[in-house]
C-alpha cells in the first residue's frame, strides 16, 4: 500500500526513460534471483535442521559467487562503452537473492508474522528509498541504490545460521552427509528451472525495453510495479505458512496438503479478484491524473495486465510445492513453455507493427492460461503426496 501510495510521488521525481533504463538492469540482474542460490534453500525444507543449516550456507555462498562473476562481466561491458548503473548488476543481483535464503530459514522456523512484516517493510522502503535518493540525483542509479537499501533488513535472519537464539546450534552437517542428499543433481535441475523462470518473468521487461525503446519499457515496468509487484508481496505474504507447512509434511511424510493448498488458491482468488476488476476498469482514467501526462499510457497498460496479475497472484506463489513434492521437472518443463509463450506473445505483435499496448494484452493472456496449467500442476503434485502418504 506505501508503494501505491507513494508512486505519484515517484513519477514526479523520475522520468519514464530513467525508469526504463533502472528496469532493464533490473529485469538481468533478478535473472541471478533463484538461480544464484541453486535453491538450496528450498532442499533445506525437508531435511533435518544441521544439515539444513549447512543447506542454507551454501545457498548464500553460492549468490555471492555468482554476484562477483556479474559484477566481473558488469565491468567488462562498461569497459566496452555501457552505461555506469549495469556496474550495479552484481549488486542487485545479491540484494534480490539475499531474501529468498532469509525468508526461507524464517518459514523454516515457522516465524510467519516475521515474514510477514519484512515483506510489508520491503515494499514500503524500497519506493522511500529511491525518491529520496532520487530528489538527490533522478537517475536509474538512484533506483537501483534505493532498491538495496530496502532490502538490508533481511540480513538480520542470518544470524540464525550462527547459533544467536537461545538453543544451542547443532553441528553442521559434513560434506559427504550434504552430498549424500544428490546436492549436485539438485542444484542443477533446480538452478536450470529457476533461472528459466526469472528469464520468463523478466522477459517481458528486456523484450519491451529492446523491442520498444527505454520509455516503453518504463511505462511497462510502472504498470506492472503498480499492480503485479503489490499483488505479488499478498501472495508471497498469505502462502509463507502454507508452503511452510507442505515442507513440514514433506519431511514427516503427512498428508493433507491437497486441501490446504486449494483452500489458499480459493482464498487467493477471492482477495484479488475486486482490486483486479478495479484496475482494469478505472486504471486509463486515473493514472494521467495521479501519476502525471507523463505516465498517461500507463493506465492502459495496467488494464491490460489485470487479467494476468490475478493468475499470478493464485498459482505463482505454490510453484514451489512442485519442488518441495519431488517434481521440479515438471516446474523446468512449464518455465520452459512459459518463456516460450512470453516471447511469443511481445514478438509477434512488435513483427506485425502493433503497438505496445496489444503485445502486453497478448502477454497477459498467455499468462492466464500458463498460471491455470501451473495450478492444474500443483494440484495434481499434491494430490499424489497424499496418495503416497497413506490418505
Amino acid at each position: 500500500m506505501v508503494a501505491l501510495a507513494l508512486a505519484p510521488v515517484l513519477t514526479r521525481v523520475f522520468d519514464p526513460t530513467s525508469f526504463g533504463a533502472f528496469s532493464t538492469v533490473m529485469a538481468t540482474a533478478s535473472l541471478m534471483v533463484g538461480f544464484s542460490s541453486f535453491r538450496f534453500e528450498l532442499l533445506a525444507q525437508r531435511v533435518p535442521r544441521e544439515t539444513g543449516e549447512s543447506l542454507f550456507r551454501l545457498a548464500l555462498w553460492s549468490i555471492l559467487a555468482v554476484g562477483l562473476v556479474v559484477t566481473g562481466a558488469s565491468f567488462v561491458a562498461w569497459k566496452l562503452g555501457a552505461e555506469p548503473i549495469w556496474l550495479m548488476c552484481g549488486a542487485l543481483g545479491v540484494a534480490g537473492s539475499v531474501p529468498l535464503v532469509s525468508s526461507a530459514i524464517a518459514t523454516w522456523e515457522s516465524r510467519y508474522r516475521w515474514l510477514a512484516s519484512m515483506n510489508f517493510a520491503q515494499g514500503a522502503l524500497t519506493p522511500i528509498a529511491q525518491i529520496t535518493l532520487g530528489l538527490a540525483s533522478a537517475t536509474g542509479g538512484a533506483l537501483a541504490a534505493g532498491f538495496t537499501v530496502a532490502r538490508l533488513g533481511w540480513l538480520i535472519n542470518l544470524r540464525a545460521l550462527r547459533g544467536s537464539g537461545e538453543a544451542a546450534p547443532a553441528p553442521p552437517a559434513r560434506l559427504h552427509d550434504i552430498l549424500r542428499l544428490d546436492v549436485l543433481r539438485f542444484g542443477l535441475i533446480g538452478g536450470a528451472s529457476a533461472l528459466v523462470n526469472a528469464a520468463a518473468s523478466q522477459a517481458p521487461i528486456l523484450l519491451v525495453a529492446f523491442l520498444y525503446g527505454h520509455t516503453e519499457a518504463g511505462l511497462f515496468a510502472m504498470a506492472f510495479r503498480l499492480i503485479v509487484a503489490p499483488l505479488g508481496l499478498v501472495a508471497q505474504a498469505a502462502s509463507g505458512a502454507v508452503v511452510g507447512e507442505v515442507g513440514r509434511s514433506v519431511r514427516e511424510r503427512r498428508s493433507g496438503i491437497h486441501e490446504l493448498i486449494s483452500h489458499a488458491m480459493r482464498d487467493l482468488a477471492m482477495l484479488g479478484l475486486a482490486p483486479a476488476a478495479a484496475a482494469a476498469l478505472l486504471a486509463p482514467y486515473l493514472a494521467p491524473r495521479i501519476l502525471g501526462e507523463a505516465w498517461a499510457d500507463t493506465g492502459w497498460l495496467i488494464s491490460a495486465l489485470a487479467v494476468g496479475a490475478l493468475a499470478q497472484l493464485v498459482a505463482a506463489p505454490f510453484g514451489q510445492v512442485l519442488i518441495l513434492t519431488h517434481h521440479q521437472r515438471w516446474l523446468l518443463i512449464w518455465d520452459v513453455l512459459r518463456l516460450t509463450l512470453t516471447c511469443a506473445a511481445l514478438v509477434i505483435p512488435r513483427a506485425l507493427g502493433w503497438p505496445v499496448l496489444a503485445g502486453v494484452g497478448a502477454l497477459s493472456l498467455g499468462q492466464a492460461v500458463m498460471y491455470g496449467a501451473l495450478v492444474a500442476l500443483v494440484r495434481q503434485a499434491s494430490r499424489s503426496h497424499d496418495t503416497d502418504s497413506g490418505a
